[in-house]
């Protein structure tokens, strides 16, 4: 969908060049989800989601690296739309392939696959916008075609249209550009026109007002380029300054405001000198300056500015080791770069293959082996993060590190793709994990914690995040340790259990009052095991008996009620030798090793056919014998068997069952492939294995690295694509061709 703002007078040069000789710049540019890149020899490659053919290979198969499309004849330019794309041939025509669901293609028929938009010559430059499309003549006029609900095709309707139309009353255009449901125009003369939707004020005339054909954009001129994201606009001056107008609530204007509506032009403080822009479709915005280094502003939830982090900003900030870029194309949640030497790179989100690196990265469905990790003693997980104790009393930790949960203790807060050891933590006996914090037990009886801490779930007297491990004040003689989303709970050789953080619900099991240190709960003795995921809290006592407190919204207490409660409650079940909480859901095995289940069962994580949403009361697993240890997730189970295999059952929808599908599983379904296992673990929507040999296997979501496989779903900052043949980069610019005779 990015523009391909190519001026007229280096068209025309490539537009008349001999046939036999002609020779074009390097292009990328991308659709919502997938990517197309022209090289020097005219040569197109395309990569990312395949749902639609837009890729252009004959198939609907998505491709996680790049694959050549077959054209007959040289490529002079490329542009991808939504779900489809757009190649600009060297005789003038334009070829189409993908959705046409619109009849964004141009009166190709559907399944044809690459096909010549009939009666269109002569064109120079194209666009594609998200369900319509666009092609600059070489007399200046402006032909559109697909989609035209909010009248992006200017031709004075919203009639949708298959075949191409001109813009009405549209001439001595030099380049064009398409959002989501607008069309941008650039003239000769420098002035900006546009057309189409104008909800927030992306036709930049004053307005809101749906434009049905071109009004100038107010207050601009000597603009040098263009260029739409799906619902805003960037112009680049020939002063080096670049304006910004429409949606802006990302940031994306980079005027360090947020609007949600800007109906004209207004400059971008800070910006200076710059070369050339770029918009993504995803509320982001880019600006290459002379030198080749790129500043990036907006939307960056999947890392797609590529500043180092997961954060917004409305401010310019440069993006982290990119120099030599010459163009930058922004998709939906991925960036990509084209840089002199003819190298590609891709940052932000991998699904679908968008970072061309090989994967889909979104979720593992089978288990994988954590490289490099051996000599694990104990594994956790939670929602977004991981944590091993290694056999020699040390942490590493890996996934999400938004508050510092890694405790890595570099004050970055990136994510952390593969296992890292947390600095300063030896002669450790238990792991915790939980949300945004983590909670380690020292051989010498006292705790640690770092990570997140608004609620006082460090528990050391204080508001403030830690990056590195803190004391827990004034807590000793402590045997296990547990957290839950904003608390954490700690048992004692003695068998009372004390816990501080987070207390709206009751979870710290001594009033409703956040506890910044320590508070013991009220009345509860002889406790052997805690367990906490969420917010509320298991324990089971030596006498084979349990009891819950916390939230209870769900039923996950088991005491036939939905009302939370602030002090411990006897769970009606017997003879239990191990506790779990998930989620919403918790778990208990006997000592006959049948497991118990109850709480939410909206992806059927109690694993008892016919329960419907929730059960208030614990239910027998039925089937489910000769288990060893049980952990609940965030919507799904597991269970490790006496023989040293696993089951797993609930929801499937990132592979977290670890069964090689994404379906939900009602009743416990056996992980293939997987033995010899000490230990299991749940994490939010993913899962942990622990071998006896000390290896981890991981499967499930991947969102933040938290599978430790050395990638994740997205990549916060530059890397190089590698080539067609999966190995090396992605070289655009290839040796030159033979001299012309």
């Amino acid at each position: 969908m990015r523009n391909l703002i190519v001026f007229i007078s280096i068209l025309l040069g490539l537009f008349f060049s001999t046939a036999s000789c002609a020779v074009v710049d390097a292009i990328v540019s991308q659709g919502a989800s997938h990517s197309v890149v022209l090289n020097s020899d005219g040569n197109v490659y395309t990569w990312g989601r395949n749902n639609k053919g837009q890729l252009g290979d004959g198939t609907s198969v998505d491709r996680y690296t790049p694959v050549a499309v077959t054209l007959p004849i040289t490529t002079l330019a490329v542009s991808g739309g939504g779900e489809h794309t757009l190649a600009l041939m060297q005789d003038g025509t334009v070829r189409s392939w993908g959705d046409n669901g619109a009849g964004q293609l141009g009166g190709v028929p559907n399944g044809s696959g690459i096909a010549t938009i009939s009666g269109l010559t002569s064109v120079m430059a194209v666009a594609g916008g998200y369900w319509h499309s666009v092609a600059l003549k070489a007399d200046g006029t402006v032909w559109t075609w697909g989609a035209n609900q909010k009248g992006q095709l200017g031709d004075g309707t919203t009639t949708q249209r298959n075949t191409p139309v001109q813009v009405s009353g549209l001439t001595g255009v030099a380049a064009i550009t398409a959002g989501e449901f607008f069309t941008v125009a650039l003239k000769s003369d420098g002035t900006v026109w546009a057309w189409g939707d104008n909800f927030y004020g992306q036709l930049g005339d004053g307005t809101t007002i749906q434009r049905m054909t071109p009004v100038q954009v107010q207050g601009l001129s000597d603009v040098m380029q263009v260029a739409s994201g799906y619902r805003h606009n960037l112009a680049l001056k020939a002063d080096g300054t670049v304006w910004a107008w429409g949606y802006g609530q990302y940031g994306q204007l980079g005027n360090g405001t947020n609007p949600m509506v800007q109906s004209t032009a207004v400059a971008i403080s800070g910006l200076s000198n710059v070369a050339k822009v770029g918009a993504g479709l995803g509320y982001s915005s880019y600006a290459i300056l002379p030198n080749g280094t790129v500043s990036g502003w907006g939307y960056n939830n999947f890392g797609q500015l590529g500043i180092g982090t997961k954060a917004s900003t409305s401010i310019p900030t440069q993006i982290t080791g990119l120099a030599g870029a010459i163009q930058v194309s922004g998709g939906w949640d991925t960036t990509v770069a084209l840089k002199s030497d003819g190298a590609v790179l891709t940052w932000g989100s991998g699904h679908f293959g968008k970072l061309a690196d090989g994967h889909d990265v979104v979720y593992n469905m089978a288990p994988v082996a954590v490289p490099g990790l051996n000599g694990v003693g104990a594994i956790a997980a939670n929602y977004h993060h991981s944590v091993a104790l290694m056999q020699d009393g040390t942490v590493k930790a890996w996934g999400e590190n938004s508050q510092g949960q890694l405790g890595d203790g570099t004050g970055s807060k990136l994510d952390h793709f593969s296992p890292s050891a947390v600095p300063d933590l030896n002669g450790i006996l238990q792991v915790a994990t939980s949300w945004y914090h983590t909670v380690v037990l020292l051989t010498d009886g006292r705790v640690k914690t770092f990570g997140d801490n608004k609620y006082g779930q460090l528990g050391n007297g204080t508001y403030n995040d830690a990056d590195t491990p803190v004391f827990v004040s004034g807590l000793t003689g402590v045997s296990q340790v547990a957290a839950g989303a904003f608390h954490s709970v700690a048992l004692k050789s003695d068998g009372t259990v004390w816990t501080w953080g987070y207390n709206a619900y009751g979870q710290l099991g001594n009033g409703t009052v956040n506890r910044t240190t320590p508070v013991q709960v009220t009345g509860l003795t002889g406790v052997v095991q805690i367990s906490s995921k969420d917010s509320h809290v298991l324990a089971r006592k030596g006498d084979g008996t349990m009891v819950a407190w916390g939230f209870n919204g769900l039923g996950q207490l088991g005491d036939n009620t939905t009302t939370s409660r602030s002090s411990p409650f006897v769970v009606p079940v017997t003879g239990v030798v191990q506790v779990a909480a998930g989620v919403t859901h918790s778990l208990a095995l006997k000592s006959d090793g049948t497991v118990w289940a109850w709480g939410n069962d909206q992806y059927n994580m109690l694993g008892i056919p016919s329960v419907g949403t929730k059960s208030l009361v614990p239910l027998e697993i039925p089937g489910l014998t000769g288990v060893a240890q049980v952990s609940g997730g965030g919507y799904h189970s597991v269970a490790l068997m006496l023989d040293g295999t696993m089951m797993a059952w609930g929801d499937n929808q990132f592979g977290q069952v670890g069964d090689g599908t994404n379906a939900n599983r009602g009743t416990p379904t056996i992980v293939p492939g997987l033995d010899g296992l000490v230990a299991v673990e749940a994490g939010g929507n993913f899962t942990m294995a622990l071998k006896g040999d000390g290896t981890v296997w991981t499967w499930g979501y991947n969102l933040f690295g938290q599978l430790g496989l050395g990638y994740a779903y997205y990549r916060p900052a530059p890397d190089l694509v590698v080539g067609v043949d999966g190995t090396g980069s992605l070289d655009l610019i290839p040796d030159p061709p033979p001299t012309c005779p």
